[in-house]
């Protein structure tokens, strides 16, 4: 499953490695460590510098997580290029679209580890229902979470993301 992983790559060897493993686009990359990331596009956005991990899809998509959350603070669905070069003694991983323009720019500071992984195949998935009927048939019957629970509202924003039910129990918390 691994192909290659390295340790404290320096910005040479980074580059040497980015560029290896998204030329062939077979293969699942990952690297983390303190890094800053720049997206120009359709919006633009900059995170400051910290621990990050990346992900490269053999599909040429691209996903930045932070240390905590489920959803990447930053993606392409799908690149059209990636490449990576050393500047300034630091390694600088470029992945651009056409359709839609959009650049992403990480530049590793201190990268902890790269890994090189290759999957297998994908295995069959089926997928019964949606996320949207599951939210519906609990609002509709919230006693199936709690007895006594009453919902207040639905998709309801609040600063770390969205609440898909937010309900009040028997006893008004």
């Amino acid at each position: 499953m691994i192909r290659e992983q390295l340790t404290a790559p320096s910005p040479q060897d980074l580059a040497a490695f980015l560029n290896r493993h998204t030329r062939t686009r077979d293969c699942l990359i990952q690297v983390a460590g303190l890094a800053e990331v720049t997206y120009l596009g359709r919006a633009a956005s900059t995170a400051d510098l910290g621990t990050y991990q990346v992900l490269i899809k053999q599909d040429g998509s691209l996903q930045i997580h932070h240390p905590t959350g489920i959803k990447p603070m930053n993606w392409q669905p799908k690149t059209d290029r990636i490449t990576a070069e050393v500047a300034k003694d630091v390694c600088m991983l470029l992945a651009s679209r056409r359709s839609p323009e959009e650049l992403v720019q990480v530049v590793f500071l201190e990268p902890q580890v790269a890994l090189a992984l290759e999957l297998a195949q994908a295995g069959g998935f089926v997928l019964k229902g949606s996320e949207a009927q599951m939210q519906q048939a609990l609002a509709d019957h919230p006693e199936l979470i709690e007895p006594g629970l009453r919902v207040l509202n639905r998709e309801l924003m609040v600063e770390s993301g969205g609440i898909d039910l937010y309900a009040q129990d028997a006893q008004g918390r």
